[in-house]
């Protein structure tokens, strides 16, 4: 009767130690585990500590974060009517104004693109644009944001034709390539490299003082490649690269620097010189760990080794940058679908005696969205 007693208690003490009150998490503790599981790809556990933290914590000043990381987690999950409906709480609360509200719509507007619904996506960013005040900057992006939605659409000259309008009135280069990439993506798409060859060009010629224009240049070089004239593109990319590289002589910010680097790098990749671009990414990773483009640098590298069909080496990136504790949920993202590629490729590889196809290797991230 003793042994019971004693094993009582002690199962008593054991359920005291493992009640929630002996060892209450913070909200702000409780906010941050949340955000480590939803990096790491724990969507369930996140989205369950998420869900727990809105309903305990009403009022709590960290309920606007943990709205938000609620509604990357149904995106990520794909339930885009359950993240459109939390973007939506934050846009009535904070209206759009507030970059808040702000982050919201542009949530709102990615999931009505993922559902196919473009019409209703066009409609919502009309009703917000009469709700901005005309001088408000995000009005431009918005505008934007309804030439991707007719693009999904198939609306392609009404799509170009916005953009047109758009580059015109563009305030500043930010706001104006803004608009000129997305007309270049479409004329890609349409393997129309000419017309892109064009938009590249006139903007050059049109904003001699723009501060990028290697990039331009290397647009070009890019499409004249695509035409096959060799020669052209091998020109415009020289060019390109030593503007990257005067740029990078010339400044002394760190972030500029690493940027540079960066762009230099997708110029020597654009070439399919993979040897140049990777000690470039490497000298990013060596120099400047502190920037944000550490990570999508790591990336890039696994990337380059993953087109060359250098699968090991290529996963040994990607798994590298799971374990850098990576900050940006995007980069998590695209790794998880490159090395579930990977293993998808090598399973079928041993199941079957036939030869993988090779566009896998050139397009891995069937989970990308």
């Amino acid at each position: 009767m003793k042994r019971i007693s004693v094993f009582i208690l002690f199962l008593g003490i054991l359920f005291a130690l493992a009640s929630p009150g002996c060892a209450k998490k913070s909200p702000e503790e409780a906010l941050r585990e949340a955000e480590m599981k939803l990096r790491k790809g724990d969507l369930i556990g996140a989205r369950i500590d998420l869900k727990e933290l809105l309903r305990k914590y009403p009022e709590h000043p960290i309920i606007t974060d943990a709205r938000f990381m609620l509604a990357h987690c149904y995106f990520a999950e794909r339930d885009f009517a359950q993240c459109r409906s939390q973007a939506e709480i934050l846009l009535k609360q904070f209206g759009p104004q507030d970059e808040r509200g702000k982050a919201a719509i542009e949530l709102i507007m990615n999931t009505y693109r993922m559902e196919g619904r473009f019409a209703d996506g066009i409609s919502e960013a009309e009703k917000i644009l009469k709700e901005l005040k005309p001088e408000d900057e995000f009005g431009f992006k918005i505008k934007c944001m309804i030439a991707d939605l007719l693009v999904d659409d198939n609306k392609t000259t009404e799509a170009i034709s916005r953009l047109n309008d758009l580059i015109a009135i563009g305030r500043d280069d930010l706001q104006r390539t803004a608009a000129l990439e997305r007309q270049v993506s479409i004329y890609s798409n349409m393997k129309n490299f000419d017309e892109a060859i064009r938009v590249y060009r006139e903007y050059y010629e049109k904003h001699p003082e723009y501060e990028n224009k290697s990039d331009l240049m290397a647009g070009q070089a890019f499409f004249y490649d695509m035409k096959g004239d060799k020669d052209k593109a091998r020109e415009l990319f020289e060019k390109a690269i030593q503007g990257y590289q005067e740029m990078l002589d010339k400044t002394l910010d760190r972030t500029k620097k690493a940027e540079f680097l960066f762009r230099q790098a997708k110029t020597y990749e654009l070439q399919k010189d993979f040897a140049t671009a990777r000690e470039k990414y490497q000298t990013i990773l060596k120099d400047f760990s502190d920037t944000q483009l550490s990570q999508p640098a790591l990336f890039a590298l696994g990337d380059s080794y993953y087109i060359e069909k250098q699968i090991d080496k290529a996963l040994n990136y990607y798994q590298e940058l799971l374990k850098s504790q990576a900050q940006n949920p995007q980069i998590v993202q695209l790794a998880r679908g490159r090395i579930a590629a990977i293993l998808r490729q090598q399973a079928g590889t041993r199941a079957s005696t036939k030869p993988s196809s090779p566009t896998l290797v050139q397009q891995p991230a069937e989970e990308e969205e």
